[in-house]
């Protein structure tokens, strides 16, 4: 079977698949405490029906990948962290991944200052 890329509502998956609808971009994206004086923080995400797994990116890059929709933070250096989440669903047998983001970009700040352990 030739391999091909087709985008179908934001989603991408490879060998001519059709997925199924996600609803996407209608989700929030949390941060707790935002901003974080010690650098520790929590984000959230609201859960998409039928995923199987979340793409979490920081300032671009890849943070962490998998089925939680929670990610924790410790240690993190003062500056401004911007994430995005994407979501995956499996649909007859093929992984297909959303290039929409889950929820709206959330920046969360770390400041500078006196910082203590956790």
């Amino acid at each position: 079977m030739a391999r091909a890329l087709l985008a179908l509502a934001g989603l991408w998956c490879l060998h001519g698949c059709l997925a199924p609808a996600m609803t996407i971009g209608t989700g929030v994206l949390t941060a707790n405490p935002n901003p974080a004086p010690d650098g520790a923080y929590r984000l959230a995400w609201t859960p998409v029906r039928g995923a199987t797994r979340y793409r979490l990116r920081e300032n671009g890059r890849p943070s962490h990948e998998g089925p939680a929709t929670w990610r924790e933070y410790a240690g993190m250096a003062p500056g401004s962290y911007t994430y995005v989440v994407t979501a995956c669903v499996l649909a007859f047998d093929i992984e297909a991944c959303s290039l929409r983001p889950v929820a709206a970009p959330l920046t969360v700040v770390v400041p500078e200052g006196d910082r203590h352990a956790p």
